[in-house]
């Protein structure tokens, strides 16, 4: 085990020029010694036995991106923004390998 963490974070306004479309996120990568039991689809593993598969796993990733769109913008409520994340993750919680999760999102900014 190497007792450390890398932490990668990001925000950048009016990508690609157009006024409101905000890119941000952040990526972590960390060792620790840990079993995973469920599969990419989170779903238990089991061995030739029909019993739980724990699996030793040393190291995880998790990354979370954002793609937000200001649409409040276009009629006076600049605190609206509509968008996206996707959650990706190697050997996190109980999972094992890689999982990937997009989700869709409104957004209200206080």
């Amino acid at each position: 085990n190497v007792p450390m963490q890398f932490t990668a974070v990001w925000g950048c306004k009016d990508i690609f020029g157009l006024k409101g479309l905000n890119f941000s996120g952040f990526a972590d990568f960390w060792w620790e010694n840990h079993v995973s039991m469920l599969d990419k689809h989170g779903n238990v593993k089991l061995d030739k036995n029909g019993e739980v598969a724990y699996t030793p796993e040393h190291t995880v990733f998790t990354t979370e991106p954002q793609l937000w769109y200001n649409v409040g913008q276009h009629f006076g409520c600049e605190n609206l923004s509509v968008g996206s994340e996707v959650e990706i993750s190697h050997n996190f919680g109980s999972n094992a390998g890689w999982m990937v999760r997009p989700c869709l999102g409104v957004k209200w900014d206080f």
